[in-house]
């Protein structure tokens, strides 16, 4: 997997920012590591844990109207050098340091401030087995919290040979383009071939989850699930159709072997 994909990827999971503008701070964020002398190198594990621990910090420099993607990006990378607290502006260390992320929502980095919800997280994590469950609730409720900072990493904790893909819906015509990126770092297919695989094929999702663990099994979070009927323009309609019916597919096939 490229350098690109794994941040994206980090970032993706980590933050409540939309496709492109995530896809923008990938490029950015690669692009100056590749330029700085010292870090062209790094290991790819230290990369992800320094972009995990920095979320919060890039979430609120992204909030700010005075912050920039370039300006966030090169934050990001200061703290490739130096302890993360030391290089947050001064505005933004109480934020940093609060447990609480405000109105974005949990991430698995954060599952360690996650409390309150122990009950309905194992009752969830014993339904697991089911071809399907569907999480509902209010907006702003704290499903997004629910899956990534209670339910992921108690699955993670009990479940052997088995992988997890969190992936979140952006309303708009690049729904394809994006899962096709998340799900290349699974699999040997290049994230090109995976989307055109998906136009195509009603089972390509369903091969590539199969792909991915040969000898496990995968479970496959959709967030922002509602965000798939948002649009109404040819090219939005085409792709939400291409998914519903590959996750149809995958339904009556786990229906079949359970």
């Amino acid at each position: 997997m490229s350098l690109l994909n794994s941040v994206r990827e980090i970032l993706s999971g980590n933050l409540n920012l939309d496709y492109e503008t995530t896809h923008d701070l990938s490029i950015e964020i690669v692009r100056l590591i590749e330029a700085s002398e010292g870090l062209d190198n790094l290991p790819e594990s230290f990369i992800q844990s320094k972009l995990g621990s920095a979320s919060s910090v890039i979430q609120l420099m992204l909030a700010n109207d005075h912050s920039s993607i370039q300006h966030a990006a090169q934050n990001v990378v200061q703290i490739f050098f130096d302890d993360h607290r030391s290089i947050i502006p001064d505005n933004f260390r109480s934020a940093f340091d609060c447990p609480y992320p405000g109105l974005s929502s949990f991430t698995s980095a954060e599952r360690n401030y996650y409390f309150g919800r122990k009950t309905e997280v194992e009752s969830f994590v014993e339904r697991v087995n089911r071809p399907v469950i569907a999480l509902t609730g209010p907006s702003g409720i704290g499903k997004s919290s629910f899956i990534a900072a209670g339910v992921l990493p108690k699955l993670i904790e009990q479940t052997e040979n088995t992988i997890f893909l969190n992936f979140v819906v952006y309303a708009g015509s690049m729904l394809l383009s994006s899962l096709a990126d998340h799900l290349s770092q699974y699999v040997t297919t290049q994230s090109d071939t995976i989307e055109h695989n998906l136009r195509r094929h009603d089972d390509a999702l369903l091969k590539i989850l199969q792909q991915s663990n040969p000898q496990g099994r995968c479970v496959l979070f959709i967030d922002q699930f509602e965000a798939l009927f948002v649009g109404v323009e040819e090219n939005v309609k085409a792709e939400r159709h291409c998914l519903i019916r590959n996750l149809l597919t995958i339904a009556a096939a786990t229906q079949q072997s359970a």
